[in-house]
């Protein structure tokens, strides 16, 4: 006995061209007979007929649409905005590289000029004074050298990788060297004033990296890390 999904499916099979393993003069006796497989072929046969049209009315094989568009419309706003993040900040971390430098600067000129007034006359001729004048021309070298690497940092931040090592362990050798004078009360105001410009010297650097590039290289380490892709 022939049911009615028997006679949609040799209906569909029809409509697509393939063989109903039915008679077609028994099929169409029974959709002239039952109302709701007419109903089914008819609303098949609309249906084949809009999708023949779509195809038709193409170039080719149906194309998913290009999202490309919408999808960089909602990504350029936020790249921008970070990269403009970013260009402010390198930009606010050269100035302050090149304010730490002057002060560097200045400061190695005040120990110039105590060298000079340790050394000039008149002068005990029981006391040696060579090596205390020494020690001010060496510390004065060193704050040159100072503000020299931060300007050079402030000039080309592509290179400051190499440099946020080196002042990073240079004060925390110096903070660990000067804890117990610090903690006894026995650093003056200018040892304070060092470690602080120096501590300040490591993070402007630090910040400069990261605004530069680092921020990029540690978003790319973690997403290769979780492989995440770009």
């Amino acid at each position: 006995m022939i049911d009615c999904a028997g006679i949609q499916r040799a209906l569909s099979a029809r409509l697509d061209g393939e063989p109903t393993g039915i008679a077609d003069d028994v099929v169409d006796a029974h959709v002239a007979a039952c109302v709701e497989c007419r109903a089914f072929l008819d609303s098949a046969a609309a249906l084949n007929r809009q999708l023949k049209l779509s195809t038709a009315s193409g170039s080719g094989p149906m194309i998913a649409p290009d999202l490309s568009e919408t999808i960089l419309a909602g990504i350029e706003p936020e790249a921008r905005r970070r990269a403009a993040a970013r260009a402010f900040g390198l930009a606010l971390s050269r100035v302050v590289l090149l304010g730490l430098g002057v002060a560097y600067v200045i400061w190695a000129i005040v120990l110039l000029g105590e060298s000079a007034a340790v050394a000039a006359p008149p002068v005990d001729p029981g006391v040696d004074t060579s090596v205390t004048a020494g020690l001010f021309v060496d510390a004065a070298a060193v704050r040159l050298a100072l503000a020299f690497g931060l300007f050079f940092a402030a000039w080309r931040p592509q290179n400051v990788t190499g440099m946020v090592p080196v002042y990073g362990a240079l004060w925390a050798f110096s903070f660990g060297f000067a804890t117990r004078d610090v903690v006894l009360g026995y650093a003056s105001a200018s040892d304070v004033f060092g470690l602080v410009l120096l501590l300040l010297s490591a993070l402007v650097l630090l910040w400069t990296w990261l605004s530069d590039f680092g921020l990029v290289a540690m978003g790319r380490a973690w997403r290769a890390a979780t492989a995440r892709p770009d």
